[in-house]
Parts: structure tokens; sequence; C-alpha cells
């Protein structure tokens, strides 16, 4: 069973190229178009936010709104138990927004 803990996974200020690449990378697998190319955008996030890329290969940054502009930086298995999809990924997509299972928890979002 993974723990998920609800804390910062990367420095408050992050430099402005690490905001760029990670951009590029969730671009990348937002909009990879087989599984191959998804996975390593995916292995290539995990490494640089710190993480370890879960069994499911999905790795997802959560998506509420949580504390205004300071949101949750909760990194986690997009498949975990107790997740909240918030919206679906649109056609042509892959990410969809999701909820970290503390935040679902806590204040369940709807799109």
């Amino acid at each position: 069973m993974a723990v998920l803990t609800h804390t910062q996974n990367r420095p408050a200020t992050t430099p402005a190229h690490y905001d760029t690449r990670l951009d590029q990378l969730l671009e990348a697998a937002d909009e990879a178009p087989n599984d191959d190319a998804f996975l390593a955008a995916m292995t290539r996030i995990a490494g640089l936010v710190g993480q370890p890329l879960p069994a499911s290969g999905y790795l997802a940054h959560c998506a509420c709104s949580c504390y205004g502009a300071a949101r949750c930086e909760t990194w986690f298995d997009a498949t975990a138990p107790g997740t909240r999809v918030i919206e679906n990924a649109d056609a042509g997509y892959n990410l969809a927004r999701i909820q970290c299972p503390w935040c679902a928890d806590q204040h369940p979002e709807t799109a």
C-alpha cells in the first residue's frame, strides 16, 4: 500500500527553467500519441519532481483549487484509491484533472 502524505513535493519557489521544463513534459504527456510516448514523458516528470513513477505509469499533480493561489502541490498516482476525477481529458488528450486523495476527502470538487 502506498503512503500519500499531504506535503509540498518541491520548493515553494522554483527556477523558471524548472517550471518551463515541467510544463513542456506535461504537455508532451497530454498530447502523447501512444503509450510509449506517454510513459517516457511521465518518467521524465517523475524524475523532475522527485517522485517514483507509480506502477500505473500515471503520475498526477493535484488539480484542485484549494488554498487559492497556493494550491495543493501533491504529486500522486492518478489511479490510486481515493483520487477524484474533476474533469476527464478532452478528446485527443491524455491528462484528466484529478484531486489527490486528501483533497478529495477534505473538499471534493466538481468541474
